[in-house]
């Protein structure tokens, strides 16, 4: 389990990770072939491999869930019979922004293998994440993503967003894991 403050330890994340085999190579202009992730985004929705609507602010409610989208560049794939094999792992963190101490963590955010028939030039990832138990304020997801296949360093950013007040928690007082209104038996 993770770290840091007390109660945080529940927080929820609900993975989810898609994949989209494109037939055409993505292009980047500063590639030297170094397995990357491209910088994480904050969504509104994420439809597919490059279809996304940003977030505006990158802020949502603790009723909200953090969507974040990204792409591997620069990754193996793994002959298994007649099909190509992608394998990734991912870990993640949570802390306010600007600062070291970690508020929750998870070394295995999710473990990936997906077969194609032919080598995928486009994978994108989807993180869902509920922030229920954090407070009101300027936090950053950092996402680790390990190419499996191609045993490279792993590729690790972060994204900043916001967690605002909902409208439930407008009247009262949060408590000290951000419940709205002072609440503090079990949320």
């Amino acid at each position: 389990m993770g770290r840091g403050a007390r109660g945080l330890g529940r927080l929820v994340l609900a993975l989810t990770i898609a994949v989209a085999a494109r037939g055409a190579s993505v292009g980047d202009p500063e590639e030297d072939g170094t397995f990357r992730v491209t910088q994480p985004v904050v969504c509104k929705e994420i439809r597919g491999f490059d279809d996304y609507d940003l977030l505006p602010g990158a802020a949502v409610t603790k009723d909200d869930k953090l969507l974040v989208y990204f792409t591997p560049h620069h990754f193996k794939t793994a002959r298994v019979g007649k099909k190509y094999q992608a394998h990734f792992s991912e870990g993640g963190l949570i802390r306010r922004r600007g600062q070291k101490a970690v508020l929750w963590s998870r070394e295995k955010l999710l473990e990936l293998k997906s077969t194609y028939d032919a080598p995928p030039k486009g994978i994108f990832i989807k993180n869902t994440v509920s922030v229920k138990e954090l407070k009101p304020g300027e936090y950053e997801f950092e996402v680790t993503l390990h190419d499996m296949v191609g045993d490279s360093p792993p590729s690790t950013r972060t994204v900043p967003f916001g967690v605002v007040p909902s409208a439930e928690g407008a009247g009262g007082k949060d408590d000290e894991l951000g419940r709205p209104g002072g609440r503090t038996g079990p949320g």
